[in-house]
């Protein structure tokens, strides 16, 4: 009876400390970061390609340029005509500071020194690859909660 008891007891123990392995900031990240993935895994089944092009940071920005890409998708989102709620809603969830922090992986002090590219300076594509550029953006910021 009495080791049956410690055993529960670790086991309650056990599943308290994982718990507290993932601090809430990390899971609203990750939720906000789901959230909009799935926005887009929506957005670009929808999507036929069409005469539409945007400004589209490519997959192999400076790592310290993760946050003005960001922008420069968010941007971009806001110019497309034929907005829906998904897009108004994807749009401003890339506002948000816990997904433009979760792309940013270097300091203050480093990106003022790095020199990223404007927005207007990436190359134009269709609407679909666009899609598809920020989907692997906010993939490797996922992936690296």
């Amino acid at each position: 009876m009495r080791t049956t008891f410690s055993c529960v007891l670790c086991v309650l123990l056990v599943a308290a400390c994982s718990a507290q392995t993932t601090s809430p900031k990390d899971l609203k990240t990750e939720g906000l970061l789901k959230q909009a993935i799935n926005h887009l895994k929506f957005l670009i089944n929808r999507e036929k390609d069409n005469s539409m092009f945007l400004h589209s940071p490519t997959n192999d920005i400076k790592e310290c340029c993760s946050r003005s890409a960001l922008e420069c998708f968010k941007s971009e989102l806001k110019s497309i005509t034929h907005k829906n709620q998904t897009v108004m809603k994807l749009a401003r969830n890339l506002g948000k500071a816990t997904i433009m922090n979760s792309v940013n992986t270097c300091t203050e002090e480093e990106i003022k020194k790095t020199k990223c590219m404007s927005c207007d300076s990436y190359p134009r594509v269709s609407s679909k690859q666009f899609l598809s550029n920020l989907q692997s953006r906010l993939q490797m910021a996922y992936s690296r909660l």
